[in-house]
C-alpha cells in the first residue's frame, strides 16, 4: 500500500451525552485532586466538611467505632434495624464476597444509567416505552456506545468515562480484609429515600425498569454480611443535602418490644431520620452521586495488590472476571500503594477481542473457513425453546504473547480454567460451566485453551429467572437449565468450524513441537542429576550394563542426591519414607554430604539437585497453600537460581538450581529450605552447608560434557527424505554431534512403527498427548545421550543396536501410556 495515499482514519463517534458525561468525569477528577487544598484554605473549621471528610477516611473498625461514639455523644446517634425479623436471612442469602461486591458495582452502573434516563426522557415511565428492554442496548442508546462493546471508541474516552464509576482500595485492620470504596456520579439519593433504596431488602424499585441490570439479582445489601461496617454517603442529582449512615451487624440488637436479636442495623438521628449535611458540605458530591465504603471487607483470596499479576487474586481481576462483558467501564484504584496503580475494567470479552493471547492459525484451514493468520475466535447462535443464545468463543495460545506462560495461566487471566464457559446476562457472569460440557464432543485438543461466553440477553425473561439464582453465582438445577445445557452440548458437537480447529490442534500436538520445549527441560533436569559418562547409571540399561544402583555422584549436579525419582532416567529410587501423613511433622535436606554433616558441593557453572525428605503424603504439595522456599546465606547467596522443583513422591522432592560461573571455587555458605502451609501458620525448615566446587571437565573439541549442557531434542512426525535416520519406520533416535560450537542434537522419530500407533490413539486430550510425547522424547533422548558418552555399544552391529532401541522405546512408551513413572523401570 502507498503510505502517501493512505487516508486518515475517521475520529471515533462520541455521542453528545457521552461528551457531557466525560466533562462531568473530568470535573470530578479535578475536584478530587484539589479537594484537600480547597478544604484547608476555604473552610478548614467547618464541621460539616470535617464530617464528610472523616467518613471518607475511615478504614478500620477501631476508627469507625470512635467516629460512632463521637457522633452518639454529640448528635444523639441511634440504631434502627435493617428490614424486618427475616432481614438477617435475606442479607446473608449470598455466601460469596466476590459476587456481593459485584452487586455494589451493578448499583453504580444502574445509578449512572438511571440518571441519564431521567435527564434525557424526564421520567422512567416514558423511558420504558422508548428504550430497548435490556440494559446493554439501553446503555448503548443512552450513551452512544457500540452495543457490542467499545470498538470504535477512543480508549482515552473509555478511561475518562470510567471515572464516573470508581472502586478505590485501602488497607484494613482485619486478616484477609480490604477497605473498599465505590463512588459513582449517578442518580444519587436524598436522605429521606435511603430506607427505600440503599437499606431496602424486599423492595421492587428496579424490577419495573428493564433497562437496569439490578432488576435481576439480590441487591447490594448482601455486602453488609462481609464488611465490619458499611458507610453510605449520597446526594440526589437534583441537589439538596448530603445524607449518610453506617450499617453494622449487632448480635444484641434490642427491638421495640425489648427482645434481643441478631440484626443488621443502620445509624439514624434521634428522630429516626437519616443524618444529613447541609448543601455547603456537598463539595464531594457536587453534581450528585453516591459513595459506599466497605470497611474491613472480607476479601479472602482477592486481596492482591493492584500491580501484581495473579489473575483473579485482586479486586481488578475479580471485576474483570465477573463483569465479563461489562456494559459500562469501571475504574479500580489501589491506594494501598504510594503510586496508586489503577486499571480500567472493560471485561474479559472486550479484552479477548483484542488480546495478544488469542491464537492465529499457521496455515489456511478450508474446513474451518479460516485463512492463514486469522484469529481463532468466533460467534455462533444456539436456538432453544426459550429464545436464541449468542455463543462467543476464543482459542488462546501462550506463544502469541511472547511470555513464558502455560495454557492454564492464559485462560486464568479471563476465566476459571476448570470452568471456562461463562453464562452472562447484561454482561455479568451468572454461572460458570465446567469443562465436562466440552468433553465427549470431540473437542479434546481445544478444550484446555477454549474460553466460551454464553449470552442470555435474548432469552425469555421469565425463563431466565428459572435458569439463574438471584445470587448470580450459579444456575438452578431444573428443566430449563437442562434444556439450555443440552442445546449447548449439541451445538458444540456439531459445529464444523470447531471440529476443524480441533483437528488442527491435534496435528500440532502430534508433531511434538508443542511439547519439545518441555521435553528439553526434562532432559536438562535428567542430565543435571547424573554423570552420563559413569559406568553405573541404571534404569533403561544398555547391553552389557550391570544395572548396579548408585547413590549418586558428583556429576553435573555437584553432590549427588542419590537420583531424582521425579526427573527420570532410571536413577536410584530412594526408599519410601515411613508413616507418611496428610501434613508433615519433619523435613530434612537429604543429600549424602548433608547427612554426613559435610558441605554439599555445588559445581561452578553447573546444576545442583537438592534432595529434600519429609513425612508428607504425595499430593500434599499440590495444595495451593503449600510453598517450598529456598534461602541462601553467606557468600554463595547470589550464586543460585532455582529452575524447578520436582513433585513430591514417597516422601521425597528435589529442588533444582543453576549455579553461576561467576563465583570463586571454594566459596562457602548455607542453604535453607523453608516449607509453609495453612497460610504460613505452619512451617518446617532445615539448613545445610554448601561449597562451590570445580566445574565439570569438558572436551570442547567433541562438545562432550558430563551433563551440564544437554543436547537439543528435534522431533520428527513424518519419515521424509531429509530426516537423519537409517531404518525407515523402524528408526528410533539419532544423536548428532555438532562441531560448530552449537549444542548437540538428538533427533527423535515419532513416526516409529511401534510409537506412532500409540500416539495416534490419544484423542481425548491435548494435555495427555503432550505428556506422552514430552516424557517419551525426554527419556529416549537421555538414553541416546548416555549411549553416546559410553563405549559399551561401540562393538554392536547397527541393526542389533536399533533392535535394542526399538525394544526399549516400546517398553518406555507402554509405561507412559499406563501412567507408570519411567524411573520406576529401574
Amino acid at each position: 500500500m502507498d503510505d502517501g495515499g493512505a487516508e486518515e482514519a475517521p475520529a471515533p463517534y462520541v455521542s453528545p451525552r457521552l461528551s457531557h458525561l466525560i466533562k462531568v468525569a473530568r470535573r470530578c477528577t479535578v475536584r478530587t485532586n484539589h479537594h484537600a487544598t480547597h478544604m484547608a484554605t476555604s473552610d478548614a473549621h467547618d464541621d460539616t466538611h470535617r464530617t464528610i471528610t472523616t467518613l471518607k477516611s475511615l478504614d478500620s473498625a477501631a476508627a469507625v467505632k470512635a467516629f460512632i461514639e463521637d457522633q452518639r455523644a454529640d448528635k444523639g446517634l441511634k440504631w434502627v434495624r435493617v428490614g424486618d425479623q427475616n432481614a438477617v436471612g435475606t442479607v446473608e442469602m449470598g455466601g460469596n464476597p466476590r459476587n456481593a461486591l459485584m452487586e455494589r458495582v451493578t448499583n453504580m452502573v444502574d445509578a449512572i444509567t438511571e440518571r441519564e434516563v431521567i435527564e434525557q426522557y424526564g421520567d422512567l415511565d416514558t423511558a420504558k416505552e422508548k428504550l430497548p428492554d435490556n440494559p446493554r442496548d439501553a446503555v448503548s442508546e443512552l450513551l452512544g456506545l457500540p452495543a457490542d462493546g467499545y470498538d470504535g471508541v477512543d480508549q482515552s474516552t473509555v478511561r475518562e468515562l470510567a471515572e464516573l464509576a470508581a472502586i478505590r482500595l485501602a488497607d484494613a485492620d482485619a486478616d484477609n480484609g480490604l477497605t473498599i470504596e465505590l463512588e459513582d456520579q449517578g442518580i444519587g439519593q436524598a436522605p429521606n429515600d435511603f430506607p427505600d433504596t440503599f437499606l431496602s431488602l424486599h423492595g421492587d424499585n428496579k424490577n419495573s425498569w428493564p433497562f437496569l441490570i439490578g432488576k435481576f439479582g439480590q441487591g447490594g445489601s448482601n455486602s453488609f454480611r462481609f464488611a465490619d461496617y458499611t458507610i453510605i454517603i449520597s446526594r440526589s442529582h437534583e441537589g439538596g443535602p448530603v445524607g449518610w449512615t453506617i450499617v453494622r451487624e449487632n448480635k444484641e440488637h434490642e427491638t421495640e418490644d425489648g427482645d434481643i436479636v441478631r440484626a443488621y442495623e443502620y445509624a439514624v438521628r434521634p428522630d429516626g431520620t437519616i443524618p444529613q449535611l447541609p448543601v455547603s458540605a456537598a463539595t464531594e458530591l457536587e453534581g450528585g452521586g453516591s459513595i459506599v465504603r466497605l470497611v474491613n471487607y472480607y476479601a479472602d483470596g482477592f486481596t492482591g495488590r493492584g500491580d501484581d499479576k495473579l489473575k483473579r487474586s485482586n479486586v481488578a481481576g475479580v471485576t474483570k472476571h465477573l463483569l465479563f462483558a461489562s456494559v459500562y467501564p469501571i475504574r479500580v484504584e489501589d491506594h494501598r500503594q504510594a503510586e496508586a496503580p489503577h486499571a480500567t475494567i472493560k471485561g474479559g470479552r472486550h479484552l479477548l477481542n483484542d488480546s495478544k493471547y488469542v491464537d492465529e492459525v499457521d496455515n489456511d484451514l478450508p474446513d474451518a473457513g479460516m485463512a492463514q493468520g486469522q484469529r481463532t475466535q468466533g460467534v455462533m447462535d444456539v436456538t432453544t425453546d426459550y429464545g436464541d443464545l449468542e455463543v462467543r468463543w476464543w482459542i488462546v495460545d501462550p506463544s502469541q504473547s511472547g511470555q513464558d506462560d502455560k495454557k492454564r495461566d492464559v485462560v486464568e487471566r479471563f476465566v476459571d480454567p476448570s470452568q471456562p464457559m461463562v453464562f452472562t446476562l447484561s454482561g455479568q457472569v451468572h454461572h460458570e460451566e465446567t469443562k465436562r460440557t466440552l468433553e465427549g464432543n470431540n473437542l479434546g485438543f481445544i478444550k484446555d485453551r477454549l474460553i466460551v461466553e454464553v449470552n442470555f440477553d435474548s432469552l425469555d425473561s421469565h425463563k431466565r429467572e428459572l435458569v439463574f439464582s438471584s445470587t448470580r453465582d450459579r444456575a438452578l438445577e431444573g428443566e430449563e437449565y437442562d434444556h439450555v445445557k443440552q442445546r449447548l452440548v449439541e451445538a458444540f458437537k456439531t459445529d464444523d468450524q470447531l471440529a476443524a480447529l480441533n483437528d488442527y490442534y491435534h496435528e500440532k500436538a502430534r508433531s511434538g513441537g508443542e511439547s519439545a520445549d518441555e521435553a528439553n527441560e526434562d532432559l536438562a533436569d535428567l542430565m543435571s542429576t547424573f554423570d552420563i559418562e559413569a559406568d553405573d547409571i541404571p534404569g533403561l540399561e544398555v547391553p552389557g550394563g550391570d544395572g548396579t544402583r548408585t547413590d549418586g555422584g558428583d556429576g553435573a549436579g555437584g553432590d549427588g542426591s542419590g537420583g531424582d525419582p521425579g526427573s527420570g532416567g532410571g536413577g536410584y529410587v530412594p526408599d519410601p519414607v515411613d508413616d507418611l501423613k496428610p501434613e508433615p511433622t519433619w523435613l530434612e535436606i537429604a543429600n549424602p554430604a548433608a547427612e554426613r554433616g559435610e558441605a554439599i558441593t555445588a559445581r561452578q557453572g553447573g546444576t545442583l539437585s537438592l534432595h529434600v525428605r519429609l513425612d508428607a503424603q504425595d499430593r500434599f504439595d499440590e495444595r495451593d497453600d503449600v510453598t517450598f522456599t529456598p534461602v541462601f546465606t553467606g557468600a554463595t547467596k547470589d550464586a543460585f537460581t532455582q529452575k524447578t522443583r520436582r513433585r513430591l513422591k514417597n516422601g521425597h522432592t528435589y529442588l533444582v538450581f543453576d549455579i553461576t560461573d561467576d563465583i570463586d571455587i571454594g566459596t562457602t555458605g548455607e542453604i535453607s529450605v523453608r516449607l509453609t502451609w495453612n497460610g504460613g501458620e505452619d512451617s518446617l525448615s532445615n539448613t545445610a552447608a554448601v561449597e562451590i566446587g570445580e566445574p565439570i571437565d569438558r572436551d570442547t573439541g567433541t562438545n562432550q560434557t558430563s551433563g551440564s549442557v544437554s543436547p537439543e531434542i528435534i522431533p520428527h512426525e513424518n519419515n521424509g527424505t531429509d530426516v537423519p535416520f537409517s531404518f525407515g519406520e523402524a528408526s528410533v533416535v539419532n544423536y548428532i554431534e555438532r562441531d560448530d560450537g552449537q549444542r548437540d542434537q538428538v533427533h527423535v522419530a515419532l513416526f516409529n512403527e511401534n510409537i506412532a500407533p500409540i500416539l495416534d490413539k490419544v484423542t481425548r486430550s491435548e494435555n495427555v498427548l503432550n505428556r506422552y510425547t514430552r516424557e517419551y522424547m525426554a527419556h529416549i533422548a537421555f538414553l541416546a545421550t548416555m549411549m553416546q558418552h559410553q563405549d559399551k555399544l561401540d562393538g554392536l552391529d547397527e541393526e542389533l543396536r536399533n533392535q535394542y532401541l526399538n525394544q526399549t522405546a516400546l517398553t518406555l512408551m507402554q509405561a507412559i501410556a499406563k501412567n507408570v513413572d519411567p524411573t520406576d523401570l529401574a
